[in-house]
């Protein structure tokens, strides 16, 4: 393991590439046995402290791959979020290597990469990288604002800034003592309620895209805690999506059969015998879906 020496005190991520390119590269041979040897906790040829080691192996070969995302999602109009979004990926990398199943055989670097993609998206659509407040924000869209100008605001400004250029006492953190009028944020309840349904229903659909990338199925506990919502929201959502999934079923087996049923009588009227090869070249269909169709009595066809 190398050990890092350098103390962050700057945003400049120079330092960090610097270090980040003393690490050792990880091969797909050495990740294999990595993970194969978290495959089995219960072995005792690994102890907590080795599996810790064989972890920060893992999380220190990724490193990588999460500046490579926060790079491709990093909008160019707020290139100054860059760091921040490298922090969140990162620690989604940590986390994703910590819950990670490693006695499943799905692949580890698109589970993490997964991971790192869902809080980069998250942080940068709940704005949590900087707050801003509510009244400041409402300030802003009232008047016209642009995005740009909303982003604006995440940029902190030094204490010692000058409020008037004339006047060397207008200090900001003058102003931050006496503020000149307190204002009072209003909330909508109905507002609220409906953000704070959007945002758990796209917490919970990235949580699913993840753990069906992970090779998982995923049940309303297990969703529960990747998304960190109750159980009964989980199970809710999951029955709503079965139910998706199944009249999407039904309505492709409609459009199936219908077609089947078409290129069937058209077949039929040009008066030559065919084969459910014919058929299925005919239907676009599967040939054991128009072999299924032709074994089913003539009046079902009519």
């Amino acid at each position: 393991m190398a050990t890092i020496m350098t103390n962050y005190t700057t945003y400049d991520l120079r330092y960090y590439y610097a270090d980040t390119k003393r690490l050792p590269r990880l091969s797909k041979e050495e990740e294999y046995t990595l993970i194969a040897s978290l495959a089995a906790p219960t072995s005792p040829s690994l102890s907590a402290q080795q599996m810790a080691q064989v972890k920060q192996r893992l999380i220190e070969g990724h490193l990588g791959l999460a500046t490579c995302i926060a790079a491709d999602l990093c909008p160019r109009r707020c290139r100054d979020l860059y760091p921040d979004l490298v922090q969140e990926a990162n620690l989604a990398l940590i986390q994703a290597t910590n819950r990670c199943d490693y006695s499943s055989s799905g692949n580890f670097t698109a589970y993490v990469a997964a991971w790192m993609r869902g809080r980069v998206k998250q942080a940068l659509t709940d704005d949590s990288l900087i707050k801003i407040g509510y009244d400041a924000r409402q300030r802003v869209l009232q008047g016209g604002g642009t995005l740009d100008e909303v982003r604006a605001l995440q940029h902190p400004l030094s204490l010692d800034c000058l409020l008037d250029e004339h006047d060397p006492d207008s200090s900001l953190l003058d102003s931050l003592e006496v503020p000149s009028q307190p204002t009072t944020p209003v909330c909508d309840p109905h507002t609220h309620e409906q953000v704070e349904r959007q945002a758990r229903q796209a917490r919970l659909e990235e949580a699913y895209a993840q753990l069906e990338a992970a090779g998982k199925s995923p049940s309303e506990r297990v969703l529960a805690r990747a998304a960190q919502v109750d159980k009964m929201t989980a199970l809710r959502f999951l029955r709503a999506h079965h139910a998706e999934l199944a009249l999407s079923r039904r309505a492709e087996q409609c459009a199936r059969r219908a077609r089947l049923e078409e290129a069937y009588r058209r077949l039929e009227a040009a008066g030559k015998p065919f084969s459910g090869r014919a058929l299925a070249r005919e239907a676009q269909v599967a040939l054991s879906t128009a072999q299924h169709f032709l074994r089913k009595p003539v009046e079902c066809h009519a």
